[in-house]
């Protein structure tokens, strides 16, 4: 009897463990901006994901600032890596995250900038409110250029930074 039992456990440990789901993304993000929620409420903004990562860009209640995040699955389960915020009207043109993989972000509230380009790549820009717009470019080193073409077609170098 005691032989049977253990078998049946052992099967059935199986089953549980070979059915258990995948945490997603959605749930995963929600739980964290709720545990965050003393601190202001968010709005996502955009969510950029795959099977193993993902990039999440979202805004504080009263819209001053935007953060970018960064999280990887490991063994089903989400975690949070880490996160860049910007206010909209700093002087601080940009940032790269100093490990990999390195992410190049910026607040763009100058209507004239058209695109940015990290390195001779375009990075993605997102619409947000008005004139206020985001740009984020995932790379592979962290000593990338970053470029600024205004619709005219006049670039800009960008020398301001800060590492996060």
């Amino acid at each position: 009897m005691n032989k049977k039992f253990y078998c049946l456990f052992i099967v059935l440990m199986f089953i549980l463990f070979g059915c258990s789901k995948d945490q997603s993304f959605d749930s995963f993000f929600q739980s964290k901006m709720n545990e965050m929620e003393g601190k202001g409420k968010y709005s996502l903004i955009q969510k950029m994901e795959n099977e193993n990562n993902a990039l999440a860009v979202f805004t504080t209640e009263d819209n001053k600032k935007i953060y970018i995040a960064y999280m990887e699955k490991i063994d089903r389960k989400w975690e949070w890596r880490k996160t860049r915020g910007t206010e909209w009207e700093t002087p601080q043109k940009w940032s790269v995250m100093d490990t990999a993989p390195y992410i190049y972000s910026g607040a763009i509230s100058d209507p004239s900038i058209s695109k940015v380009l990290v390195g001779n790549d375009e990075a993605e820009i997102i619409e947000v409110k008005g004139n206020n717009r985001f740009w984020y470019f995932t790379g592979k080193t962290m000593d990338e250029k970053v470029t600024t073409i205004k619709v005219d077609g006049s670039e800009e170098i960008l020398n301001e930074f800060e590492f996060s």
